[in-house]
């Protein structure tokens, strides 16, 4: 009986395990599915970096709005002396405006004051970095008062240089309007000399993420006070 059972033992399929061909395969599938799971998670990363870097630059420009916004509402004139200009901007382009702020106190009157700070606002593009940026320099007065010859009160060398956006698609950022209105189209007359000018429009364009379109930001602020 023994031997029988040995027998029907000895008789029946062994269990082979798995061929190398299966292995082969599993292995196949397991890094493939590795390799999709892994570019799945790159590219949610890189997406999340780029919505995070998109964010920060609009942040970015909308602080450089409103600092460049305010100088220009205290836009005020140099000096009070005769014979010497008392246009609060000195020179006007798209990419550059130069122009004297009583960053001090928003002085409405004409009363006595201290001496304008000098502004440079530039968009240009960096030799360092190659990125289109807006640059402030910040030219304080030598003398606090005002002095008859306010040409001699700024030095040469900027204060301070800071940038205040670092990613443009363009250098034209500034227009500036005179108070005339076109009364064929309702629109400003462009300002073509510094002392005619009422307004002044600023349109930031962001570089965008690949495959959007890029935002602008735009304020205009209209140029309002006393000359003294």
């Amino acid at each position: 009986m023994l031997t029988r059972a040995w027998r029907e033992l000895r008789s029946q399929p062994a269990d082979a395990g798995i061929s190398l061909t299966e292995l082969v395969v599993a292995m196949a599938l397991t890094t493939i599915v590795g390799a999709m799971t892994l570019s799945f998670f790159l590219s949610s990363g890189r997406a999340a970096n780029r919505t995070t870097d998109a964010s920060l630059t609009t942040a970015q420009a909308r602080l450089a709005l409103t600092s460049v916004s305010t100088l220009l509402r205290l836009a005020d004139t140099p000096t009070v002396q005769a014979g010497y200009s008392t246009a609060r901007f000195e020179q006007i382009t798209s990419s550059q405006v130069t122009f004297y702020s009583n960053d001090n106190a928003n002085r409405s009157g004409t009363g006595s004051r201290t001496a304008p700070d000098k502004i440079v606002l530039t968009a240009m593009v960096s030799a360092t970095t190659h990125k289109t940026q807006l640059v402030e320099q910040l030219f304080r007065p030598i003398s606090p008062t005002i002095p008859a010859d306010y040409t001699q009160n700024y030095n040469s060398t900027p204060t301070g240089t800071r940038v205040l956006v670092d990613s443009l698609s363009s250098t034209a950022v500034f227009s500036y309007c005179s108070a005339t209105i076109d009364a064929g189209t309702g629109l400003c007359v462009p300002a073509t000399t510094t002392t005619s000018v009422a307004s002044v429009t600023v349109s930031l364009t962001l570089v965008g993420i690949p495959g959007e379109n890029p935002q602008t930001l735009t304020s205009t602020i209209a140029i309002t006070g006393a000359l003294s």
